[in-house]
């Protein structure tokens, strides 16, 4: 067996192993393959196993690692494993992996090498015709909108991730000049949405997946979520690109009934774990 880097070459046949024995599509596969460090196991010439490691917010990595069911239980799970966490920086402070809730292999890889449950996801897709257009005006995110995309997301995102403990807290640091690059930079879609001149939405978009959805707090209950997530449904439907992909996490009772409503449904559910590796957590509880 023999584990060593990703290459280009060898994206068919991960593809290909990622479609049979995950529930992942095409869009997400192809975002894995081209993110962070990604290793690949071989036996006997063929490719048996992946693992990527990529970093989100500074200091934040995520997991994926998949072996071939007929291949488990030899060795490479974990030999992929300890080749990935190898690279580490000295200032990583988590590491962060999702499991199919029935997957209770998987979890227990996990857990054996240190890792806690965390928070679990729903995931939905929405399979049917282009919904009615909503009457806002919309436009593409700018360098000079990042005051308000950091305070709106903090805001709306701060409740759910300080009751989950999802680190950090405060996803964005308005201070920080790599925040402000990082979000120019990224390879998602940012839209922000408008009634009139009133600010009442952001939406992400990237490939099949639309994340996040954020209304501003004094501007709830007024539909502007619904309206935004039709929008967003139908800008990746009009890309050819069904379904259309969403997560919410558990406890978030009210975002999951507006997106049934609206004809998503629950397709799976995932359980996060994390590996914390660092206790000098540095976070200003600020907006």
């Amino acid at each position: 067996m023999v584990i060593r880097e990703f290459d280009e070459a060898d994206r068919p046949q991960t593809q290909a192993l990622l479609r049979q024995h995950t529930t992942m599509g095409q869009d997400e596969i192809g975002q894995l393959l081209s993110e962070g460090q990604r290793l690949v196991a071989l036996q006997d010439g063929a490719i048996c196993g992946l693992a990527t490691l990529t970093e989100g917010l500074p200091g934040f990595y995520a997991f994926v690692e998949l072996v071939s069911p007929t291949l488990r239980r030899q060795g490479i799970g974990h030999a992929l494993w300890r080749r990935s966490v190898a690279a580490l920086p000295a200032d990583a402070q988590m590491i962060c992996c999702a499991c199919p809730t029935q997957n209770t292999d998987d979890q227990a890889f996990l857990k054996a090498r240190g890792f806690a449950a965390w928070f679990s996801e729903e995931l939905m897709h929405y399979s049917g015709s282009r919904l009615p257009d909503p009457q806002l005006t919309v436009r593409p995110y700018s360098d000079t909108d990042f005051d308000n995309w950091a305070r709106l997301i903090n805001e709306g995102f701060y409740p759910l991730r300080k009751e989950n403990d999802v680190r950090p807290h405060i996803i964005f640091d308005v201070n920080d000049p790599a925040t402000r690059q990082r979000l120019l930079s990224s390879n998602d879609e940012k839209l922000l949405f408008y009634d009139g001149d009133q600010l009442v939405g952001l939406a992400g978009l990237i490939g099949s997946e639309i994340d996040p959805i954020t209304v501003p707090s004094n501007q709830r209950r007024k539909g502007y979520a619904r309206q935004i997530l039709a929008y967003c449904t139908n800008r990746i439907l009009d890309r050819g690109i069904s379904p259309v992909t969403l997560g919410v996490v558990t406890q978030n009772i009210t975002a999951r009934k507006l997106y049934e409503s609206m004809g998503y449904r629950v397709v799976g559910k995932l359980d996060w774990f994390r590996l914390l590796l660092s206790k000098n957590w540095v976070e200003a509880e600020r907006f």
